[in-house]
């Protein structure tokens, strides 16, 4: 769906428009992940999306991000070793969980592994916005 850049890729981009930020979308719901690529697109981030965990997984080992925004799937949490190898790549990276079955030991789970914020799908637009700009922002001033 999208263009997977290299570091040498990524920075080249920062050169010419040090504003963009990239983000990883991982979503197995077609539809919610038009949306927000879409939203996300809208706001001038550049969005790497995909469908599935395991092309996720590919695409956070050949980019890089700033940004990482997962859907949750079920209450197992399938993406939970996606969740785990973000954090350990870059402990400072934030990584946004989105649910559609919100419930405090999924939230418990998620945040202890180190995401940053948890939200219910579908989210308002405007909340989506401003969590990812807080995210990115809080990245930014821990830089």
């Amino acid at each position: 769906m999208a263009e997977i850049f290299t570091t040498r890729g990524v920075n080249e981009l920062r050169e010419r428009a040090p504003h963009c930020k990239r983000i990883l979308l991982v979503d197995g719901d077609s539809q919610d992940l038009r949306l927000y690529t879409s939203m996300l697109r809208d706001q001038g981030h550049l969005v790497d999306a995909c469908t599935t965990y395991l092309e996720g997984a590919e695409r956070l080992e050949q980019g890089w991000y700033d940004l990482i925004l997962l859907a949750q799937g079920g209450q197992s949490f399938e993406g939970q070793f996606l969740l785990e190898r973000a954090i350990e790549l870059d402990r400072r990276r934030p990584v946004l969980i989105l649910t559609r079955s919100v419930d405090i030991r999924s939230y418990l789970d998620v945040m202890y592994l180190g995401a940053r914020d948890y939200m219910e799908k579908p989210p308002v637009p405007w909340e989506i916005i401003k969590t990812v700009s807080d995210c990115l922002r809080y990245r930014v001033a821990g830089a």
